[in-house]
């Protein structure tokens, strides 16, 4: 099926709404990712998505499958700023961004603020640190992907514990296990190679207090040939576009 590449990276839409838009993922009633054909979960987290233009609740169900991840938040501020898709995705978007956030919230009833990034969209993945006045440094895990517009980040806050190190590592694995799978015949064997040491657990580069960064392309039209491989028309950039690459 074809779709393009997304605007932003979350969007108000409606639980147990079976669209075909695969800019975003399918939810149901009870607000758990609906799977593709022959798509696996893997692992399921508990943290903070932060966006450009919004960050959604803490404690938001992080959902890690084999070609994407996924978050679902059903607490998400109705107050204002959000875009939709699909009809009812599109009016309680209207409604949560012109009413007060009491009445948006009894309008929004059985919808979410739901987002997600698929491994072949990734440009890179960020493991960051840092260090504030008092106490141990925050991390967090900053996945770059490419967006219809050129590029965007998602910070996803896991809390301390070493959570965001651990699931920085896990993504970027299972993230170059997919580029590898459907990469073959595509990608230069040099690509392949790189791809297999981080698949393996090796970082791209490491940084200060055991902050690292994974590198999914060091080309945006290897990306590009990726995408159109799939069949899928995700609208790319035009060349007048630039994306801003995190390498």
């Amino acid at each position: 099926m074809e779709y393009e590449l997304p605007q932003s990276f979350v969007a108000i839409g409606e639980l147990g709404e079976m669209h075909t838009d695969l800019r975003y993922p399918v939810v149901d009633v009870r607000a758990e990712v609906v799977l593709e054909p022959g798509e696996r979960i893997l692992e399921t987290y508990l943290g903070q998505p932060r966006l450009a233009e919004q960050s959604l609740s803490d404690k938001v169900p992080i959902t890690v499958t084999d070609r994407r991840v996924v978050w679902v938040d059903t607490r998400y501020d109705r107050g204002g700023g959000w875009s939709g898709f699909g009809g009812a995705g599109l009016v309680v978007a209207t409604v949560a961004n012109a009413a007060s956030k009491a009445r948006a919230r009894r309008r929004s009833a059985g919808k979410a603020a739901i987002g997600q990034i698929r491994y072949e969209w990734l440009l890179a993945i960020d493991l960051t640190k840092r260090k504030p006045l008092i106490g141990s440094a925050d991390s967090y895990v900053d996945l770059h992907s490419l967006t219809s517009s050129g590029s965007g980040l998602v910070r996803l806050y896991m809390g301390g514990g070493g959570l965001a190190d651990q699931l920085a590592r896990y993504l970027a694995q299972i993230a170059a296990t997919r580029l590898l799978t459907i990469g073959s015949g595509v990608l230069a064997d040099t690509e392949m190679q790189r791809l297999a040491t981080i698949m393996a657990g090796a970082a791209s580069s490491s940084g200060q207090l055991g902050a690292a960064r994974w590198l999914m392309t060091t080309d945006i039209n290897d990306t590009r040939a990726l995408l159109r491989r799939l069949g899928q028309s995700y609208g790319d950039p035009s060349p007048d576009t630039a994306v801003t690459r995190p390498w």
